[in-house]
């Protein structure tokens, strides 16, 4: 059958017109999750399954449906150009001045998208339900339009009404996403809160009384987590000691409730003696993955910001193994604790100040072998992070552990026959921490 004949792609005057378009494309991806939200708080925020029959399983489903096919619209008009792309259909790149064409959701996900939401496939059939993170993929999308909008502020700056409407709609999308973003934070606090109470209840009352408010100027920070930091410790039988370390860092210096997806350049480079030479990850390379990122508990005041880093780092620095009886410094000739501090934070100074007062290197530590741009020889962090995006916008500095790689550029082939089933490689991918490569990976060890 002929391909349908194309329209002519658009006019300069037809993408000014098609921003209104736009704008309501980017709103309907809000108030649908809000009104998803309103009913379903913590499902919403957690990405858990509604169960429901009847009318309310109708109302749910058609709520669901619609934020759906708005972020599956979201996800192909930021897409990078293809040959298949058809000219008289809206992108991106169509705008003058924007060049932030990215993949917003992951593969498999996109994949599912086409196969559930917007077309009639066997996939329901087939294999059931799928439980879709709302609240990742609704910020997802809110985030790249409110860059998209900033963007055409600009680009359109000859032309004063345009450019107007655009910073207003960045204005608008931006109050929405901080909306969104502060309801799923507090829903899950609530929950915490909630479990805390079940379990006070059946526990003696603690004499400890609870911290006080900071006061004056205060400092947010957070954790960026890649790889088995984000999960060793959730099999003990396996993970022994060192993962009961990681474990017990986490739950006592994060708030886990805070957990977001971060896109960061990541990729596995590192065979790890201790896990039978299986590839572990590292930060650099060229290609973006998905990481993690959690706020540490907090905020915590300006005055006490020295002390609090170095309590901070030396606590990673223990729970990655940097640091030990045989070397008192958070860095070590194969990883190091480093530091990237948000340029946008009104601390930024004050946080690089006191991170230089507390950092002192091993001898070691040579910063050339962890890679191009990944952390100089005063533990910066040079790996750039999304400070915008939803993960990191409200963060003063992330902290994260970059390690040496030594194998910097296997083939997704040598990586797959050096993963064991069920451990490093699988654990991590099922944690939803992701490198470019793992489709290619996934190949491989389908193939062995």
């Amino acid at each position: 059958m002929p391909r349908p004949t194309e329209d002519p792609p658009p006019t300069p005057d037809e993408l000014k017109l098609a921003l209104k378009e736009l704008f309501a494309l980017a709103a309907q991806c809000s108030t649908h999750h809000m009104a998803f939200s309103v009913f379903y708080p913590r499902e919403s925020a957690s990405g858990a399954q509604v169960t429901h029959r009847g009318l309310f399983l109708q109302m749910f489903n058609a709520i669901a449906e619609a934020n759906l096919m708005c972020i599956r619209k979201s996800a192909e008009f930021f897409k990078p150009r293809t040959p298949q792309d058809r000219s008289d259909t809206l992108h991106s790149y169509q705008y003058p001045g924007y060049s932030n064409q990215v993949w917003i959701v992951p593969r498999e996900t996109y994949v599912e998208f086409h196969k559930r939401v917007g077309h009639l496939t066997l996939q329901q059939v087939r294999k059931r339900n799928v439980s879709w993170p709302a609240f990742e993929l609704t910020m997802q999308a809110l985030n790249q339009w409110v860059d998209f909008f900033r963007a055409m502020a600009t680009s359109y700056a000859a032309d004063a009404e345009t450019a107007a409407y655009c910073a207003l709609c960045e204005e608008v999308l931006r109050n929405h996403a901080a909306k969104i973003e502060h309801e799923a934070l507090q829903s899950r606090r609530n929950a915490a809160a909630a479990a805390a109470e079940m379990a006070a209840q059946q526990e003696p009352a603690s004499a400890t009384p609870p911290a006080p408010e900071p006061t004056g100027p205060v400092v947010t920070g957070a954790a960026l987590l890649i790889g088995s930091l984000l999960w060793e410790g959730e099999m003990p039988a396996v993970d022994g000691t060192k993962g009961k370390q990681r474990k017990a860092w986490r739950e006592k210096r994060l708030d886990l409730a805070t957990t977001k997806n971060v896109r960061v350049r990541i990729r596995y480079a590192r065979q790890s003696d201790s896990r039978a030479m299986q590839y572990t990850m590292c930060f650099g390379g060229t290609k973006l993955g998905t990481g993690k990122v959690a706020r540490l508990q907090g905020p915590f005041p300006l005055a006490a910001l020295t002390e609090r880093l170095r309590a901070e780092t030396e606590a990673l620095a223990l729970a990655e193994g940097i640091r030990g009886a045989e070397n008192e410094f958070n860095s070590a000739s194969w990883g190091v604790v480093a530091i990237a501090i948000n340029p946008e934070s009104t601390q930024k100074d004050a946080i690089r100040a006191a991170w230089t007062a507390q950092f002192k290197a091993n001898q070691r530590f040579d910063p050339a072998k962890f890679g191009k741009g990944v952390v100089d020889g005063g533990g910066i962090l040079l790996v750039e992070l999304p400070w915008r995006n939803a993960a990191l916008r409200h963060v003063d500095f992330c902290l994260a552990t970059p390690t040496a790689p030594n194998d910097p550029s296997p083939t997704p082939a040598k990586i797959a026959s050096a993963s064991r089933a069920g451990l490093y490689y699988t654990r991590t991918r099922k944690a939803g921490i992701k490198t470019a490569d793992d489709a290619a990976i996934e190949r491989c060890l389908r193939r062995r």
